[in-house]
């Protein structure tokens, strides 16, 4: 399987099987080639600072995605939810990561729930490891939700909802 002419792979191109870059001209014709290719592209990024990451190199403590600052995620605005958001549009949290960072997995739902200066966060997951999030009211969380934050000790009336903390 060889590469087809005028594919593009970073700052190379392959023209009649050929790929030339700026630091190197490769005859590409085979599975092997192209495995070989991909793999020293791999290399390369990951040795040029090109966005892959090196095993040996410790995480940024400031890294928004190392798990240790963010167990359940990165926070990320959802410009839908705005602090002058109308009806039936819910406003954002005042600091999204810090109310995901404490929130609860809701069991057999696919979001988390959490508390924000006495007002209930709900975030979901459009991305695998980025949820965005809003203020719901009580009335409209399920039963699932309801005993999560009861069972956390959030809340002190499942009926209401009135908050202990």
């Amino acid at each position: 399987m060889g590469l087809a002419p005028g594919i593009v792979l970073g700052p190379a191109v392959v023209t009649g099987g050929v790929l030339s870059g700026p630091m190197f001209p490769i005859v590409i014709g085979v599975a092997a080639g192209t495995a070989w290719l991909i793999q020293y592209l791999k290399n390369k990024e990951n040795n040029s600072g090109g966005g892959g990451e090196d095993p040996k190199k410790p995480k940024d403590p400031k890294d928004p995605k190392d798990p240790k600052k963010n167990p359940h995620g990165l926070y990320v605005n959802n410009p839908k939810h705005h602090k002058n958001s109308k009806p039936p549009i819910s406003k954002p949290p005042k600091n999204g990561q810090k109310a995901l960072d404490k929130s609860l997995k809701v069991k057999g739902q696919d979001y988390r729930i959490g508390v924000e200066d006495g007002k209930i966060v709900r975030f979901n997951e459009p991305r695998p490891g980025e949820y965005h999030g809003y203020i719901e009211e009580f009335k409209n969380l399920g039963k699932e939700a309801v005993d999560a934050l009861l069972d956390a000790g959030l809340i002190k009336n499942p009926k209401t909802g009135k908050m202990l903390k």
